[in-house]
């Protein structure tokens, strides 16, 4: 690939040897946030490198001296020189440049992507509590429910047993005096007298 070509790509390349930044394109420069190619020329790209991705890409460049093989696209975490994130997908390929063994390195910025990821992972985990929530809920509401019925028969038992019913009090007198007066004629109408007066007393006016 022409110098002209790599310089006018819109994506960031730059060329490693030894470990070492000796080539980067506009788009690398400004990718890394540098203003100028000294402020990184001669510097080891992997302190550049987030310090989780360092060891993988050390392992990714033995492999690539072993095999000689493109490394596969892979997603790295890189720190600029304002000493902010920047995410990208990398692949790389070995070449000679300038006589010695080197790798020229492809990235592609990737960092509005992972932003979009995290905020539909976190809108997700969001959702997936509201709906544990009103499960939850639903389930409350279920359980108070099936509780509520025999306790309500239970409280409505307890207050007819100590409450008196006016209105049975009356019936049973009534039955007792007709037994009465089938007995005892002349009897009956005292019996009577107070089966009325008791039902007066649990009556309200």
């Amino acid at each position: 690939m022409s110098r002209s070509l790599i310089e006018s790509a819109p994506e960031a390349i730059f060329v490693q040897s030894s470990g070492c930044f000796v080539y980067l394109n506009p788009a690398a420069l400004t990718l890394f946030g540098a203003a100028r190619p000294e402020e990184l020329l001669g510097h080891h790209f992997t302190e550049y490198a987030a310090p989780e991705c360092r060891e993988i890409i050390r392992e990714r460049i033995r492999l690539q001296r072993e095999t000689g093989l493109p490394a596969p696209p892979m997603e790295q975490r890189f720190v600029r020189c304002d000493g902010s994130s920047v995410w990208v997908e990398t692949t790389a390929v070995r070449i000679r440049f300038q006589g010695r063994d080197a790798h020229v390195v492809y990235l592609r910025d990737i960092t509005e992507r992972k932003r979009v990821e995290k905020v539909l992972r976190e809108q997700r985990q969001a959702l997936r509590h509201m709906e544990r929530v009103q499960m939850m809920a639903e389930l409350a509401a279920a359980v108070t429910h099936e509780v509520s019925q025999p306790l309500t028969a239970i409280l409505s038992n307890a207050e007819a047993a100590v409450w008196p019913n006016p209105q049975r009090e009356a019936s049973v007198m009534v039955q007792a005096t007709s037994r009465s007066r089938s007995r005892s004629p002349g009897k009956a109408l005292p019996s009577a007298t107070r089966c009325r007066s008791s039902y007066c007393r649990w009556v309200p006016s």
